[in-house]
Parts: C-alpha cells; structure tokens; sequence
C-alpha cells in the first residue's frame, strides 16, 4: 500500500507511515449533530471573550499612555449633526422597502411573474435587514454622541470592535490603541467597563491594564486635569484644619517662656540695682576719706 500523504510504499496495514510518519487510518467526518454541538461551544467561547467581567478587571494593572493615538475627528456638535442626516435617510430607505414589500404583495400574481416578484422580494428584505440595522447602530450614536457633547470631556467607547471616542472643548478624537501587551508583548485593543477603558491583550485576556483617563488628557492633549489644583486644595484645607491648633501650641509655649524671662530679667534688675547702690556706697565713702585728708 502507498501512504495517503506522500506516497511511498508501506507495509499492508500500517497505521503509520515510516518516512512521514502520518497516521493512515481515514478520518471520520462528524455528524451534523457533533458539527452543531461544536458551533455552538465556539459561539459560547467569543460570547466569553466579548465581554469583560468583575473578576476580569481585577487583574487589571495600571499603565501609561505610551502607544496610544488621538486621531481628530471633528466637532462634536457636527458630527452630532451628521449621525443624525444618516439615521434620517437610513429610516427613509428602510420606509421605503417596507413600502416595496406591501406593494409586492398586493400585485397580483398574473401581472408579475413569480420568479421577478420572489426576487424582488428577497431585494427588499436584504435592503430592509441592511439599513434597519445601520439604522439602529446611528441611532444609539447619535444618542452617545448627544450626551458626549454636553460635558467638555468624556470617553466612551460606542461599538464593539472599534476604538473609543474622546471629546475635549467641543471636538471628538478616536483614541487608537497601537500598544502592545506588557506581559507577553502581543497586540492590544481596547474595552470599556463600568466606565473605565481597559487594555485588553489580543492572545490573552486575562492580560489586562487599566488606563487612566486623566492621564490620557494630560500626556495626549496636553490638558490640565485639574490634579495639581486638587492637591493644592487638599493642602490648603489640610493646613486650615490645623491652623488652629498651631497658635495654641506657640502661644503656650510663649507662656511658657514667658515666667522664665521675667524671672530672668527681675533677677538682672536686683543685681543691677544692687550693683548701683553698692557703686554709690563706695563712691560716698571715697569723697569721705578725701575731705578728711585736705581738712
């Protein structure tokens, strides 16, 4: 017999080839049930990997900002505008095929040939399941995108599969993630959770890092956060909530003094006066001794 794979001769029966080594038992193609039951055990695992969870986020390790891209999109308030103009024509078409099938199904079969009117109908389904669904995706743009414009800054990340947009004074940025994993090295994307963006790793999801938006306006923009004002502030109110105590503290200590100092300067005063009067005795008695001696 020859080997399936390379076609050399082998003995009658082998279950191996000796040159390639290739097993030459025939393959047993799965039923439609085990084909089935595989499809759905891989639809599981993306739904899975889709999404991150509570125990996911807390691997998550902090990272910067390196290999992260602001790419201008426009101003807000237009691409507001022009989310909404493509909702409006995508509903008029979606209309539209609606408006196409009820009229197919009203002509009469004898005015219409079946084969034309079924594929005309299939048309139209196709165009109904198309624009319904874009429709449905600029829809909920348009409504991110609405709330989006009235804070000056805001990230969201509006669909699956596509980078997040940022706004800052009234213009919309894509935040594009060419980074690469910290652990492993591998591609990055980007995911949203509980309002926080994540690094995601490509080849691992368990491979996470946690973004800080403040850190992305401030190295990406070049925006002031506000984070040194807090401080600021946080200082200062530190300082007013012991400034009290800290007069208290000197003033005792002052008083403390205080005692000691006068003490100090009373007993200087005695010697002092003391010291004049003893001055004056001798000086009295000198003159004395003088007019003694020319008398």
């Amino acid at each position: 017999m020859k080997c399936r794979v390379c076609g050399k001769e082998i003995e009658e029966g082998s279950e191996f080839c000796k040159f390639c080594g290739t097993s030459q038992k025939k393959k047993r193609k799965p039923s439609w049930r085990e084909r089935k039951a595989a499809r759905e055990r891989e639809t599981e695992e993306i739904i899975k990997k889709s999404y991150l969870t509570e125990q996911d986020v807390l691997l998550a390790v902090p990272r910067g900002t390196e290999g992260l891209e602001l790419r201008y999109v426009g101003e807000t308030q237009k691409v507001f505008v022009k989310s909404i103009l493509f909702s409006i024509v995508y509903a008029l078409a979606s209309a539209a095929a609606v408006a196409g099938l009820v009229l197919m199904m009203r002509i009469s079969s004898d005015a219409l040939d079946r084969t034309l009117r079924a594929a005309i109908c299939f048309a139209l389904l196709l165009v109904l399941a198309g624009f319904g669904g874009a429709l449905a995706d600029k829809i909920y743009c348009s409504r991110t995108f609405a709330s989006m414009k009235k804070s000056e800054r805001a990230v969201k990340k509006i669909s699956y599969g596509k980078a997040p947009y940022l706004t800052n004074d009234g213009k919309l940025y894509q935040l594009v993630c060419n980074a690469r994993c910290i652990a492993c090295g591998a591609p990055c994307h980007i995911e949203e959770f509980a309002g926080r963006m994540y690094t995601v790793c490509d080849l691992d999801r368990t491979h996470l890092c946690v973004l800080s938006t403040d850190k992305i306006y401030k190295d990406l923009l070049g925006a002031d956060t506000g984070e040194d004002e807090a401080a600021v502030r946080a200082e200062k109110t530190e300082e007013q909530r012991q400034g009290p105590a800290a007069p208290q503290a000197e003033g005792e200590s002052v008083a403390a003094e205080a005692p000691e100092n006068t003490a100090e300067e009373s007993g200087q005063d005695k010697k002092t006066s003391s010291g004049s009067e003893v001055d004056d005795t001798t000086n009295g008695e000198k003159e004395g001794a003088e007019a003694q001696d020319n008398a």
